[in-house]
């Protein structure tokens, strides 16, 4: 890893980074020996992975990042529909490539209260490289199940110990064919949350919270005939120990 670090002055800071790396990943026991659909044949997955990424911060009230990546990987394992289940399979060769960028920002304390902001937008081409057969149309195709677009937004604010929390999810569609013929819609997700963290004797934290997922109670599926909960709830209880 390569990295360069510049103090502009003392408010403003640049730092960009390159890195390589090679990479190796085994077939999970679910991949090898899952009834029915395992693989027991599945070769590990090998690649190279690299990025190059981009920083500006301004003091601790903002940042953004920007981070161009590529992955080239062989034997990459993808769970496909066999009919009437799943199995896993190795793709011969498959090139990843894409943007993710990033910002963030708080604000000042006023009194007890304060905000932070995080976006976040994912670009991610990834296509094969190999048909498996002369009549396999997946070539240069995108992978199924890898969204183009992914993008995610939170807004917390704080009083106190309190805080409130909201967070947008936009997916765009992905294929569920090879040949990206068939494809799932993309969909919009809101989740609020609401919490409060408790400090006693300044060794114990206790947080307690509570989620509303998918508030707009919206239809969507993340694999195909398998649809997810609509309007769903949870509770959330914490405990720290500081020494």
């Amino acid at each position: 890893m390569l990295s360069y670090n510049q103090s502009l002055d003392n408010d403003h800071k640049f730092l960009l980074t390159l890195n390589a790396s090679r990479t190796f990943r085994f077939p999970t026991l679910n991949d090898l020996y899952w009834v029915p659909g395992g693989n027991p044949n599945l070769k590990p997955e090998k690649g190279w992975d690299g990025e190059l990424s981009a920083r500006y911060a301004y003091k601790y009230y903002f940042s953004f990042t920007a981070t161009g990546f590529t992955k080239y990987i062989t034997n990459w394992i993808q769970w496909t529909s066999n009919g009437s289940y799943w199995e896993p399979r190795n793709v011969k060769r498959v090139f990843t490539r894409g943007v993710e960028l990033q910002a963030w920002a708080c604000t000042q304390s006023i009194g007890r209260f304060s905000a932070m902001f995080v976006v976040n937008y994912t670009y991610t081409r990834a296509t094969n490289m190999d048909p498996l057969s002369p009549y396999d149309l997946s070539l240069n195709k995108q992978l199924i199940y890898v969204p183009l677009h992914q993008a995610k937004g939170s807004a917390q604010f704080y009083y106190r110990r309190f805080y409130l929390k909201a967070v947008n999810t936009f997916t765009s569609p992905v294929f569920i064919a090879t040949d990206n013929s068939q494809s799932l819609k993309g969909y919009y997700l809101l989740d609020l949350e609401i919490g409060k963290d408790f400090e006693i004797r300044d060794k114990y934290e206790i947080g307690v919270s509570f989620r509303a997922n998918n508030v707009t109670d919206r239809q969507y599926q993340n694999v195909a005939q398998r649809p997810m909960p609509g309007v769903n709830f949870e509770g959330t209880l914490k405990f720290r120990f500081n020494r």
